[in-house]
């Protein structure tokens, strides 16, 4: 009767030791690859440059026949808008790659029959460069050590912006202009007072900036606690693209993407 019953607890400890196993490696196969990352934040790119995000300082790239010059910007990200942490390895990848597909985007309709010659060189070289830094985060446990590498990808990647910067001006100079860096002309504000509107009123909204929304749900990096903020204040200072949460008692409820470009009032309605 005894060896039964230490037979049966072996079979059922081996039972759950290979559960677990499994759990364990279905868990590592959900997590997503450094290209799979990187897809993700790709994806996510294309989407708030298509939307016009006010996240992005938009780039320029205007030939100017008086005095025959090439203005140009190369745009860049309102980085707070993210409400990343500083030392968040993720905060390089969104801002360059969301910069790279503003450039991408802009020069592809200013100027696509130059893309082989002069600037999609560039752009590849900083997006290979932010692949890498996608495995850089995955392969590296030492906070401290991990750092080091983030901050060497993002000296890389600033100099595969100064490429592009000399591709630029190569491309003024052979077609008989001067190229010259101009500044931003979007609005000067990294953010705007917006008056907050539930209606019906009593609605419970909770927000997070696009890019915690994508760094959470498709890359797997909050768990179950998601840094959500709830809109308490009559009015709230934001800017960007937003993935919002609205709740009204009887079970009401409504969740869509937003993003805040003027002053204008926030208006959330259920469904």
């Amino acid at each position: 009767m005894k060896g039964d019953w230490t037979a049966a607890t072996f079979a059922l400890l081996f039972v759950f030791a290979a559960t677990f196993s499994l759990q364990a490696h279905q868990t590592t196969l959900q997590r997503p690859t450094p290209e799979e990352t990187i897809a993700e934040i790709k994806k996510a790119s294309v989407e708030l440059v298509k939307s016009d995000s006010a996240s992005i300082k938009k780039p320029i790239f205007e030939y100017n026949e008086n005095g025959k010059v090439l203005e140009y910007y190369l745009g860049g990200v309102r980085v707070g808008s993210f409400e990343l942490a500083a030392d968040d390895p993720y905060l390089l990848l969104f801002e360059k790659q969301i910069q790279i597909e503003a450039l991408r985007a802009l020069l592809k309709q200013k100027a696509p029959a130059e893309e082989q010659t002069y600037w999609g060189s560039p752009l590849a070289l900083a997006e290979q460069l932010l692949l890498d830094a996608a495995r850089d985060i995955q392969s590296t446990a030492s906070k401290a050590e991990l750092q080091a590498k983030i901050e060497a990808r993002s000296s890389l990647i600033d100099s595969a912006f100064s490429f592009l910067h000399l591709s630029i001006s190569r491309l003024a100079r052979d077609k008989g202009y001067s190229a010259r860096r101009v500044g931003d002309r979007g609005p000067a504000s990294d953010s705007f007072s917006v008056r907050i509107v539930t209606d019906p009123t009593g609605g419970r909204v909770r927000v997070l900036p696009w890019v915690k929304y994508i760094q959470c749900s498709k890359l797997k990096q909050c768990g179950d606690a998601w840094p959500w903020r709830e809109l308490v204040s009559e009015t709230e200072n934001m800017i960007g693209a937003y993935f919002y949460r609205a709740e009204w008692t009887g079970g009401r409820n409504n969740e869509d993407m937003i993003d805040v470009r003027n002053n204008s009032p926030l208006i959330f309605r259920p469904k």
